[in-house]
């Protein structure tokens, strides 16, 4: 629900994190915390390395 909402402003984003692996984990759930951080990590570090940050920044 959230994400329909926010759908057309997520397009906006440079870069977008977008770690499928966390739909399974509940916002409050602490029990799964250190797999939420993992999981968010690993995806940052994938997304990051194939960013081009020349494309997005001014001259």
């Amino acid at each position: 629900m959230i994400y329909a909402l926010n759908e057309e402003k997520l397009t906006h984003c440079d870069p977008l994190f977008q770690p499928f692996e966390l739909e399974g984990i509940g916002v409050l759930d602490k029990k799964q915390i250190d797999s939420a951080y993992e999981i968010g990590y690993k995806n940052a570090r994938k997304t990051l390395k194939n960013w081009d940050v020349k494309a997005y920044t001014s001259s």
